[in-house]
């Protein structure tokens, strides 16, 4: 897990601070200590800085939504091949994008199928989006500094999904 120092883009610009989570994943606990360390470290100089927004990473550091993203590939690929996928080779995929992760989970999938699959995934995706678990420290500080500060979302999420996940969080209407 990592938390950027603020960078900064030309002051005539902005100064924005990024917070998102590197390739290794922390569990619940250690993530929401390590965020409210530096929250409370940081809070009250955030207020008196010349920063002007946030970027907030979702999957991962917003909210944890590893297990609704398994399940859902894993339904999908399941009623299109009959083929189950298990967690660890789910594993081994992350950060892939989806063509590459069927190529290592259902190899020799046609492309129609491959279609079927990403669809598939948007319907199960929602029938799982209660195993998603958020953030909760980084969600209140993002909710404080969202009064006064420009707050947006960094995902590689599909748009769907996304939505998805910040509506059953009620937080839609934070991002700028």
């Amino acid at each position: 897990m990592y938390v950027s120092k603020h960078f900064h883009v030309p002051v005539s610009i902005a100064t924005y601070c990024h917070f998102g989570i590197g390739a290794s994943r922390a569990s619940k606990k250690s993530s929401n200590q390590r965020f409210l360390v530096i929250i409370q470290g940081v809070k009250e100089q955030i207020m008196t800085t010349t920063i002007k927004g946030f970027f907030f990473d979702l999957d991962g550091t917003l909210v944890n939504t590893y297990e609704a993203d398994f399940l859902a590939y894993r339904d999908a690929i399941k009623e299109v091949t009959g083929i189950v996928v298990d967690r660890d080779a789910f594993m081994s995929t992350n950060g892939m994008e989806m063509r590459q992760k069927l190529e290592i989970l259902a190899p020799g999938i046609t492309s129609e199928q491959a279609d079927k699959i990403a669809a598939g995934k948007k319907k199960f995706y929602k029938n799982h989006i209660h195993t998603t678990i958020p953030n909760e420290t980084l969600l209140a500080f993002m909710i404080d500094m969202a009064e006064h500060h420009t707050i947006a979302l960094v995902t590689t999420a599909k748009q769907q999904n996304a939505e998805t996940v910040l509506e059953k969080y009620g937080i839609s209407d934070l991002f700028d």
